[in-house]
């Protein structure tokens, strides 16, 4: 749900839905790097590069291409916005 509402420019929406699934998973890294695109794409980059940070903290060896296919189906249609924020927020491909 979280991709979809990134992918239409619901990135407040995405945000919610992902600070729901951290709440019942904390270890959920993927969550937190897609939140971390959702904060560029709301111009938000200090908050992005914490979460960004947060994550390579929790998986020093984190890959954002990696990470996508645990969140979201990789057609490019999807992946492509994604891993644009991801890179922007500092998060390695």
């Amino acid at each position: 749900m979280c991709t979809a509402f990134f992918c239409t420019g619901r990135y407040a929406e995405a945000i919610e839905t992902i600070e729901r699934a951290i709440q019942y998973n904390p270890r959920f890294v993927p969550g937190y790097a897609l939140r971390a695109a959702c904060f560029v794409r709301l111009n938000k980059l200090e908050e992005a590069r914490v979460e960004a940070n947060r994550v390579l903290a929790m998986e020093p060896h984190f890959h954002s291409k990696l990470s996508l296919l645990q969140v979201a189906a990789s057609t490019p249609e999807v992946s492509t916005p994604i891993l644009a924020a991801l890179k922007e927020a500092g998060l390695p491909d």
